[in-house]
Order: structure tokens, then C-alpha cells, then sequence
């Protein structure tokens, strides 16, 4: 446990510091947007306007894309902190130090072996995905833990018995998988291989308990969140997130700017199984050859135990069974999409158990081998580990130094100027809505290419007083206007080229 912590402490203690304001994501941006509307009692809404053809009556509006888990977490912690960025960087980065300990105690419950369960928390502690969704405004640290702590709860021990605990850890699972549907849909996808481990190793009539009372726990855990959908939406489940799944099968420009609503996903996708399929083995090979190694696992060596220990798992099919039925509907919901590492997150405790399990079979053969010599073998192995661990962790850290988009820079920039010139409720016009509605505190409407009239018409009932475009793509914007040009309303005041954004003034009277 000791080993845990260190390379736990030691890989996000230094990954930390290198991803401060500067490196926030637009969808980080988009997390500290509705945690303020939360702390100023405006409910869960958000001050934005995106893509162009989620056009609401009026901002802010009701969200409908992010999860209200993570949002409600950074606002219930911000009066503490007493800075927004850094309260959503501490749930992450909290979240992401208890993660590798809750590895250990899911591979406790798989497998018998200490030295595995130990393994499995290092390489969990030192995986290059884990450690940066650690220190990152995002969702997916805190989602991955409430999710790995449910299958931690669900897994009955040999030798467990069936008294109190047993409900109360079926209730516990239940709760946290709640839970994590709250921080992010994706764990929708966990709820057959839930089910199934908590029947797992269990007669039928205990099992069924557990199942009836996981779902109850779960279930009332999502009512709040339920009736809300179903109050503002009609549907407990209302998402526009599924639309986005059609982002790498369409032109992604007009998808973005266009006012016309796309197509349902799963229409498009039965019309269309030949590009699903194609792009989907595009997505296996970019797993297995760039994901799982350099995110998931964090080095290709650990390639060889990980292949052994999935076969270990196919022969212990009772024991894992409840795992790859995860990882095949990850893989069958997520590979047909953009593949960001990201969406692989929830599988990483169990590729590291994997890893750690195979390892040791690899090293099974050092028990017939002298003392010494064996003690010799083992102290190389651990130092060639130690130094891939430290390798892995410096790269992370390196690798943790960009920004996602070099707009995040104009809007902390002129987001204050711009607020200095807009009334409350007046928009700005812009490209990434989520950074200049943090910076401005003012909505922010996603720039729409459609006729004349029709931007017009939407500049004018949002209020656009003022749009800010990347100077770079004001060619670009111009080509795709059907008149071939930027619309008559926007007048050009100020160009920063250091900073690639030219401000406009928008006459709509």
C-alpha cells in the first residue's frame, strides 16, 4: 500500500503544477460556467449557446449536455477553495489518488494474491490517462472512482457472508453507480457487468436481492435528476450528447455552424453500418496500437503481461466475466466514435489488475529457482519497473504541458473588455462559447452560418452585441456564408494578431 501511495502521490504531485488556468479545456470551461450558475441559485443552466443549431429561446438556458455531478461537486467545494479552477481540480485530483487504492481492492475480490492486487494499484497509480484526468478540470477522474468503487462494493468475497453487510454493500453499489451516472452517462454502459458481478458468486435467491436492492439505491439517487429532465425535456434521459457521436462520419464545419438540426445517431448509423464498421477498425487498431499502451498501460512492455493476463481472465472466465462484458460494450459504444482516450478511462483498474496479473505469471518460473538467485532476478525486475514508472511519469508531465485550443488565451484576455461593454444579458458571437462565457460572465453564442436574414435574426434575439473570431478563419467563415462574405452587421474594432482574434461590433438596431 505504501508502494501505492508514493508512485500515486509522487506522479500527480508533479503532473500537477504543470496544468494550471492556461491549460483549461473548453469543456472544463463548460464545467465552471454551470457551477457558478449553481452558486448564484440560477439553477442548472448554462450561458451558452453551441453548437449553432442548439438554438435555445433564450440564455441562459436549461443544460442539456453535461452531467450535473461534477458541476455541483466543484460548486459545493468552491466556498472552501475560493477559486473555481482549482476546486475542480481538487475533486479530480482526489478522486484520482483514491482510484489506484480502490484497483487494490477490486483485485483483492478477483484474485487471492496480494502481490497482484499491489501490482495492479501501481500500474493503476502510473497510468498516463489516470494521471491527467488527476490534475484536469474534467468529469472523468471523478467518474471513474464513484464507478470503480461500485464493482469494488458489488464483488462478494470468498467467505463473505451473508448477513447485514451484504445489503448494505449492495445498497453502497447502487448509490455509486448512481452516483457516477450523475458525474457522466458513459457509466450507463457499466449497468449489465454491475448486475452481473453482483450475482457473481452468489446463489440466485441472494443475488437477486442484491440486484433489487442496487437498483433502488441507484434509482433514487437519479430521481432529483430524473424529474428534472422529465420537467424541462419530457424524458428522464434527455441528451443531445448522442448527436455528437456523428462528428467523425460528417463535415464537421457545418455540422458545428449550421442551423439545421442533425439527424438522430442511431437512424444514421442503421442506414450506414459500412462506414460504422470502417471506422470502427480504425478505432481497434488506434487502441491497441497508441491507446492502450501509451495511456491506459503507459508503456509497450506492458503490452506481454497484459495479453497473458487476459488469457488468464478468459480461463477465470466466472471470476472476470463481469469485466470483459464491460469492456466489449465499451469498446462496441465507444470505437464507432471519436476516439479520445478519455472514453477508456473506466477500463483502466481493470487493464492494470490484467497487466498485474500476467506479470506474475511471467515471473512464476523464479519460484524453482535458487534463493539468491531468484531474489537477485526479482530486485532487476523491480528496478527495470522502477525505471519505466519514472519514465512514464516524467513523459506524462511533459506531455501535460499544452493547451487544448489557443483561444482559451484571446478570451482571458478581452473576456474581461468585452464585459466591460456588454449589459448583463447581452452575448458576444464567438467559436468556443465555454471560455469567453467564463471570461466575459456574459452568454456566449456560437457563430452561425446561415443567410443573412437568418444570422440576423439570431444575433438579434440573443442580444449579440459584440462576436470575437479567430482572425486565422475569418477567410474560412467568409467562404461558407452563402453571400460569400461576413454578414453586414459585423464591424470590425479591433484585431490582435499575437493572439489570432478580431473583435467586431454587431449592429442589430
Amino acid at each position: 500500500m505504501i508502494l501505492i501511495a508514493a508512485v500515486s502521490l509522487a506522479a500527480r504531485l508533479l503532473t500537477l503544477p504543470v496544468v494550471d488556468e492556461g491549460k483549461m479545456t473548453p469543456d472544463g470551461a463548460r464545467f465552471l460556467n454551470l457551477a457558478r450558475s449553481i452558486e448564484r441559485g440560477e439553477g442548472y443552466v448554462i450561458p451558452e449557446a453551441c453548437p449553432a443549431w442548439m438554438m435555445p429561446d433564450s440564455l441562459p438556458a436549461p443544460e442539456n449536455f453535461k452531467e450535473p455531478g461534477y458541476p455541483y461537486a466543484i460548486a459545493a467545494l468552491n466556498p472552501v477553495a475560493g477559486d473555481p479552477f482549482r476546486s475542480g481540480q481538487l475533486v479530480s485530483l482526489l478522486a484520482g489518488l483514491a482510484l489506484p487504492f480502490l484497483t487494490y481492492a477490486l483485485m483483492r475480490r478477483l484474485e487471492q494474491d496480494r502481490f497482484v492486487a499491489t501490482m495492479a494499484g501501481v500500474f493503476a497509480a502510473a497510468s498516463p490517462l489516470l494521471i491527467l484526468q488527476s490534475v484536469y478540470l474534467m468529469a472523468d477522474s471523478l467518474s471513474a472512482f464513484t464507478l470503480t468503487l461500485a464493482f469494488v462494493l458489488s464483488l462478494q468475497r470468498n467467505g463473505d457472508k451473508p448477513d447485514r453487510r451484504r445489503v448494505i454493500f449492495a445498497l453502497g453499489c447502487g448509490a455509486f453507480f448512481g452516483l457516477s451516472l450523475l458525474v457522466r452517462a458513459q457509466a450507463v454502459l457499466a449497468l449489465p457487468a454491475l448486475l452481473w458481478a453482483l450475482i457473481a458468486r452468489r446463489e440466485r435467491r441472494e443475488g437477486l436481492q442484491c440486484v433489487g436492492l442496487a437498483l433502488l439505491a441507484g434509482l433514487l439517487v437519479c430521481i432529483p435528476y430524473f424529474l428534472h429532465n422529465l420537467r424541462l425535456f419530457g424524458s428522464p434521459l434527455h441528451s443531445d450528447i448522442p448527436v455528437i457521436g456523428l462528428l467523425p462520419y460528417v463535415d464537421t464545419f457545418s455540422f458545428t455552424h449550421s442551423l439545421e438540426r442533425p439527424p438522430s445517431t442511431l437512424t444514421w448509423a442503421l442506414g450506414h453500418p459500412r462506414e460504422i464498421l470502417v471506422h470502427s477498425l480504425g478505432g481497434l487498431r488506434t487502441l491497441v496500437v497508441h491507446i492502450l499502451p501509451g495511456y491506459l498501460l503507459g508503456q509497450k512492455l506492458w503490452l506481454i503481461p497484459f495479453a497473458v493476463g487476459m488469457v488468464c481472465a478468459v480461463r477465470g472466465f466466472r471470476r472476470w466475466g463481469f469485466a470483459m462484458l464491460l469492456g466489449a460494450l465499451t469498446l462496441a459504444v465507444v470505437l464507432p466514435l471519436a476516439w479520445q482516450p478519455r472514453y477508456f478511462i473506466n477500463l483502466v483498474p481493470f487493464t492494470a489488475g490484467l497487466t498485474a496479473l500476467g506479470l506474475v505469471v511471467l515471473l512464476k518460473p523464479l519460484e524453482r529457482v535458487r534463493p539468491l538467485m531468484r531474489r537477485g532476478v526479482l530486485f532487476l525486475v523491480v528496478l527495470l519497473c522502477a525505471g519505466l514508472l519514472a519514465h512514464q511519469i516524467n513523459r506524462t508531465r511533459q506531455g501535460a504541458s499544452y493547451s487544448f485550443t489557443p483561444e482559451l488565451e484571446a478570451a482571458r484576455e478581452y473576456g474581461p473588455w468585452l464585459s466591460a461593454r456588454l449589459e448583463p444579458g447581452e452575448a458576444v458571437m464567438v467559436e468556443t462559447t465555454s471560455y469567453w462565457a467564463w471570461y466575459s460572465d456574459r452568454p456566449a453564442v456560437y457563430l452561425v452560418v446561415a443567410e443573412e436574414a437568418r444570422f440576423n435574426e439570431v444575433a438579434s434575439r440573443f442580444r449579440v452585441r459584440w462576436a470575437a473570431l479567430p482572425t486565422s478563419r475569418l477567410e474560412e467563415f467568409s467562404e461558407h456564408f452563402p453571400e460569400g462574405r461576413l454578414p453586414d452587421i459585423l464591424e470590425p474594432v479591433l484585431e490582435d494578431s499575437d493572439l489570432d482574434v478580431t473583435i467586431f461590433r454587431v449592429h442589430t438596431e
